[in-house]
């Protein structure tokens, strides 16, 4: 009978980390609130395509909690080029309203690879907050290191 139910508690411990594992693997849209951030996750999203790259937007637009009127969000970018690379957002908008897109560090790309980086703008002039936004356009940049400057056609996507 001990053997029954020690057999049944390990069942029952392997179904709830079964289901807390889906749970955090799905890829739904969500919102999640805490006291730190104000966060919308979304799948990641291919927004932008050429001969030289391609841009992911990866739906993690967010507040954070220390950084008010900010919002950030990332892009993946591939340089399909043979030559390294730095991309730079520019010319870019959310619902029609000019914002200036910046980043901490340039995202640099050596040839052949992908790289992450993490962007913000200043939200306040278009909404009050994070989860009002919805579409955002911008250009690309991309310096080549052989100096010549790339720009990408409009790159679209929605928050």
């Amino acid at each position: 009978m001990k053997k029954m139910i020690k057999i049944l508690c390990v069942l029952v411990v392997l179904i709830v980390v079964l289901v807390v594992c889906v749970s955090l693997l799905g890829g739904d849209s969500k919102t999640v609130t805490d006291d730190n951030n104000v966060h919308v996750q979304k799948s990641e999203t291919l927004v932008y395509e050429d001969d030289n790259v391609s841009v992911w937007y990866l739906g993690d637009a967010e507040e954070k909690a220390s950084l008010e009127g900010m919002c950030y969000f990332s892009l993946m970018v591939e340089n399909k080029t043979d030559e390294a690379i730095t991309f730079y957002p520019m010319n870019s908008s959310v619902d029609g309203n000019m914002v200036t897109v910046s980043s901490g560090i340039p995202l640099d790309l050596k040839p052949k690879t992908k790289g992450v980086n993490s962007f913000f703008f200043n939200y306040t002039s278009v909404a009050s907050n994070v989860s009002e936004l919805s579409r955002i356009e911008l250009s690309g940049m991309i310096m080549t290191e052989s100096g010549d400057t790339v720009y990408t056609e409009d790159i679209a996507f929605e928050f």
